[in-house]
């Protein structure tokens, strides 16, 4: 109101006018639109700028606090008539007016004039006596009042701002809360929904504040508006904390309890949640014939621990430890039964670095990268048995290791076994980070079929430097000499069936290409051209061949394509193929007689570019090694650079002079 004081002295007048201020008495209120019996809410207890305010029922005694609040509005006059309005929820927010439209807003922790936004600034008027009820005028909208959309009656209507009227739906009474309650409440930022004890988790290392984290934490109280904290932890040997912001980081894997803390009006207030820092692996997993095999418990020829396929066997041998016989008839009992399966009990033996310590370089610089944040593991399985087999495995393995998130790092054929792997569901997907594919044939390779037909190991040279260990090259040529290991040793091994070329190998959406030639006269040749007729000639015309494990391998491939994309394609995977290396791409069958028709340098002299790469078709995914063959394409020391890069999230090639990214 307006006072104007007039007094005279000696003759003259003198008047003086003030305005003086009948305030609203600091507090917390509900606030109820007279026309509708309905209290001023905030929607849904919403928590982002520009939530809607709308008008409901009140909650009753039994519902939840956190529900309350979202109703209570903590009034406090900054002075000159004008208030801010706080839903007490989120007390660093107004009631604010957006356009035409009542929300709230961020507007900070200091209740002082011209500190807050105008539009969070509201002067309160009696309409005319205390029964009347009040009007709430906004600062920044011209004096637009605060009234319900349309005069609605309905409970959840919307709450506008426009010109006064002197309809009821303008007016609101304001009851005092007597018992205001005090708290802590923590918030999801994403679905804004009330959190109690949630569990957040980071890996060794990562920090992340709590915005990070999708929380957001807020105090009420009658009196303070104060949003500060003391933070700690539980268990600092596992998450550390910053005592004043929240910010965590993972010191190793673990569970611990973070502790929020507020000494408010002679007591102190707590929130927590748990912090689960991750245990994640970085998993090898080898090639065909890169993990050593001994005889399980229940072999019915050997003692439990008695390799069977290790490079000791030729230092044995060389030793006079062994007799050729005793090796041969060791290697010999690798045999599998027509279903694939094994003729006894073998298992494979985990040495860490592989057969031959193929990966031992490999294993250790993963090992000297990640090992703060990463086990490091090798994956030994039976290279003989169906790549689902192992995946199935591999998938225990990473159940019983507890790993939260995984790596794959997978050499020729452990692609397949990987692959699989995806394949199981989207719960094995999604604690995939990243897969790295070398020299994987994805698609199958022509030399398996070859090196099956032509049976002659010793002519053919190809089992030097395509994945099979020097020793066992050696093996196997020691074998030749009295027993044909193709033949009647690797016929049953489901594994080899899956390392044929697949359809996809002929599908002009992934490769399409063709490998096989048939002599059908003295001077004429006809070239296969479909898949369906390339398995039915080799069938013919193959030793040993096995229809049945040929069938179950169709099934395998066909697993790992979901709605036709390759598994592999549907997580974040890099692939690297050698080339400019001389590799089988097309072989010829001409009267029980096998041999190469034609070589091309798009290989690593064991898989074909477009086998490796599924045909290029993750471009950006995809990078070539010049001059360099299948085994060394993880024993080269800028491979196993680059592969690191890549899994720290760097594709750039520019550091490597061999490496690029198309050939």
């Amino acid at each position: 109101m307006t006072i104007t004081a007039t007094a005279s002295i000696n003759g003259e007048t003198c008047s003086s006018t003030c305005q003086i201020y009948v305030t609203i008495e600091n507090g917390v209120y509900y606030i109820k639109n007279q026309k509708s019996g309905y209290y001023l809410t905030v929607e849904n207890g919403g928590i982002s700028n520009k939530t809607d305010v709308i008008q409901t029922l009140k909650y009753g005694a039994s519902s939840a606090e956190t529900d309350k609040i979202t109703q209570m509005w903590k009034i406090k006059h900054l002075g000159y008539g004008r208030y801010s309005v706080r839903p007490m929820h989120k007390l660093n927010m107004g009631l604010n007016v957006t356009s035409a439209n009542v929300d709230i807003n961020t507007i900070g922790t200091t209740d002082i004039l011209y500190w807050v936004n105008n539009y969070a600034e509201w002067t309160i008027e009696r309409y005319s006596n205390s029964s009347s009820g009040c009007i709430f005028k906004n600062d920044g909208s011209s004096s637009k009042a605060a009234h319900v959309s349309g005069g609605s009656t309905s409970s959840n209507e919307t709450i506008v701002a426009g010109t006064y009227s002197s309809t009821t739906d303008y007016r609101w009474n304001l009851e005092r809360i007597n018992d205001v309650p005090t708290g802590i409440v923590l918030y999801n930022t994403t679905n804004e929904t009330v959190l109690n004890n949630p569990i957040a988790t980071i890996n060794p290392s990562d920090t992340k504040t709590l915005s990070q984290l999708n929380f957001t934490i807020a105090f009420f109280s009658e009196t303070s508006i104060s949003q500060t904290f003391y933070w700690y932890s539980g268990n600092a040997n596992i998450v550390s904390i910053n005592s004043s912001t929240g910010t965590i980081t993972g010191i190793t894997n673990g569970i611990a309890t973070v502790t929020a803390r507020k000494y408010y009006s002679g007591q102190y207030y707590y929130c927590h949640f748990t912090v689960k820092v991750n245990n994640n692996g970085v998993i090898i997993i080898p090639g065909i014939m890169g993990t050593e095999l001994i005889a399980g418990h229940n072999n019915s020829s050997y003692s439990y621990g008695t390799t069977l396929w290790s490079e000791s066997l030729e230092t044995d041998l060389l030793n006079g430890q062994l007799d050729i016989l005793d090796v041969i008839q060791r290697v010999v009992s690798l045999k599998c039964n027509s279903n694939g399966e094994s003729n006894d009990d073998i298992i494979p033996y985990d040495n860490t670095y592989g057969a031959a310590n193929i990966y031992e370089s490999l294993y250790n610089q993963l090992y000297n990268e990640y090992h703060d944040n990463y086990a490091i593991r090798f994956f030994a399985y039976d290279w003989r048995l169906s790549n689902a087999v192992s995946a199935n495995r591999l998938n225990d393995f990473i159940i019983n290791n507890n790993f939260d998130n995984v790596i794959l790092v997978c050499h020729s054929m452990g692609g397949l076994v990987a692959s699989k792997y995806l394949s199981l569901g989207s719960s094995q997907r999604d604690i995939v980070e990243t897969v790295i594919m070398i020299g994987s044939p994805l698609l199958g390779t022509s030399v398996v079929p070859y090196l099956w037909g032509s049976e002659d190991v010793n002519v053919t040279g190809l089992l030097d430097n395509i994945g099979v260990p020097s020793f066992g090259k050696w093996l196997i040529d020691k074998i030749a000499l009295y027993y044909n290991p193709l033949d009647h040793l690797i016929g049953n091994f489901s594994s080899m069936y899956e390392m044929f070329p697949t359809e996809m190998y002929f599908d002009n959406s992934y490769a399409g290409k063709t490998y096989l030639t048939i002599s059908i006269g003295p001077i004429s040749d006809l070239e296969i051209t479909s898949y369906s007729d390339t398995k039915l000639r080799l069938q013919s015309y193959l030793p040993c061949y096995n229809s049945t494990l040929v069938s179950a391998a169709e099934n395998f491939h066909n697993s790992l394509y979901i709605n036709s994309t390759h598994v592999t394609e549907l997580v974040n995977t890099f692939y690297i193929a050698g080339y400019n290396s001389q590799t089988i791409d097309h072989i010829k069958y001409n009267l029980y007689n096998w041999s190469i028709l034609s070589n091309t340098v798009s290989g690593d002299q064991m898989v074909a570019t477009w086998s490796a790469t599924l045909g290029d078709r993750q471009t950006s995914k995809t990078f070539f090694v010049n001059g360099i063959d299948h085994v060394s394409l993880v024993t080269n020391y800028n491979v196993r650079s680059f592969i690191i890069q890549l899994i720290n999230g760097n594709t750039s090639t520019s550091l490597y002079n061999n490496i690029s990214a198309n050939m």
